[in-house]
């Protein structure tokens, strides 16, 4: 697997939808949980009362210094201000430089001065939207907001399912939307955006435009557009209704992490996922995010051999795929996927196909 892409702060807010991983982690009652790391919020927000241990793990010190700055913010401040520390709804990123740098310069974490040379070339506004994903899709976003003009926010006011569809059916543009996702939705364009040539090697039969297109046209049937994080990065270029922000600005979440970070210290590794795992054991619950989709050769073929010694008795691997299903070695797993049918029906991006597999 290149590192090429895993190096910088690829992750400032949220890729996923982890509230889905979240729920699944209550279901499993998991104890011992390791997690890709990202921003943070994907693997903070899977903590509750019954987690006994959380290690994050990624090959970049700043994706795992941006985690520990969320565990400290989570630690020191109440919602509120955490949200004003992010640039949240109803606060911006751009404004309450001199409190957000003020609340840092009081923090002690590793790989401290990392993070603050990110906040300084960005004059100390938020990072929210400075991690290579979240300012791709915020790109995405600026263009169908040009595009769409006045009717940007008109999918964003529907207050039912109801209304939505009938919006859908009868004012949205849908001639404007093909035309971003046929421009933008595209391996050439996210090359060029996000991956700088580590694109993954699709092997889905299903072309670019029809993944996006049945990715969004389901989340349109699901769920309110305003509730929903990621339809508002892509049409809008930011969180603008508080209603979608991600799991963590929940004050149930937000009150549960912060119980746990009370009791807990997680772990933060700066190594490879597989490896790391082939030296450790206990683990009831292993969240691998999309990174096997990156994966090739005998890694691809044989990562969930290599990590089931990692796993505690009916431990369980939580894969998402992204354009790519790993061609791996199943064997000794079970799918109990359909387990958690509601969960990943609801869950807010789409773009992953997700598998469940237990040790068996």
């Amino acid at each position: 697997m290149s590192e090429k892409y895993f190096n910088k702060l690829n992750y400032s807010m949220a890729n996923e939808d982890s509230e889905m991983e979240r729920r699944i982690v209550k279901k499993l009652q998991s104890k011992k949980v390791l997690s890709v790391c990202g921003s943070g919020s994907r693997a903070l927000t899977l903590l509750s009362p019954i987690v006994e241990k959380l290690d994050c793990i990624d090959l970049s010190e700043a994706q795992l210094g941006l985690a520990a700055l969320r565990v400290e913010l989570i630690k020191e401040l109440e919602l509120d201000d955490y949200l004003k520390f992010w640039g949240y709804s109803p606060y911006s990123p751009e404004d309450n430089i001199e409190f957000r740098k003020e609340t840092f310069k009081a923090l002690s974490f590793e790989a401290k001065e990392i993070i603050e040379e990110i906040f300084e070339v960005n004059e100390w506004t938020s990072l929210l939207y400075k991690g290579k994903w979240e300012n791709s899709f915020s790109l995405f976003g600026k263009a169908v907001k040009f595009l769409f003009g006045s009717k940007a926010h008109n999918l964003f006011k529907c207050e039912n399912l109801d209304e939505q569809q009938a919006y859908l059916k009868k004012g949205f543009p849908w001639k404007r939307w093909n035309f971003v996702i046929r421009v933008i939705g595209n391996r050439a364009t996210f090359n060029a955006l996000l991956y700088k040539g580590d694109f993954i090697k699709k092997n889905i039969p299903m072309p670019h435009f029809d993944y996006y297109s049945k990715a969004f046209n389901t989340l349109f049937a699901n769920g309110l557009a305003r509730d929903n994080f990621f339809v508002q990065l892509c049409m809008l270029g930011k969180i603008e209704y508080k209603e979608g922000s991600p799991i963590e600005t929940n004050s149930d979440c937000f009150g549960e992490m912060k119980e746990s970070l009370n009791k807990l210290t997680p772990g933060f590794k700066q190594k490879d996922i597989v490896g790391y795992l082939e030296e450790q054991y206990g683990y009831d619950y292993i969240s691998f995010s999309d990174v096997p989709s990156y994966f090739s050769g005998e890694l691809e073929k044989n990562f969930l051999q290599k990590v089931k010694p990692s796993l505690a008795e009916d431990g369980v691997v939580v894969i998402r795929s992204y354009l790519r299903i790993p061609e791996v070695d199943r064997t000794g797993y079970t799918d109990i996927t359909y387990k958690f049918k509601d969960e990943i029906e609801q869950e807010k991006t789409q773009m992953y196909r997700v598998e469940v597999l237990q040790k068996s």
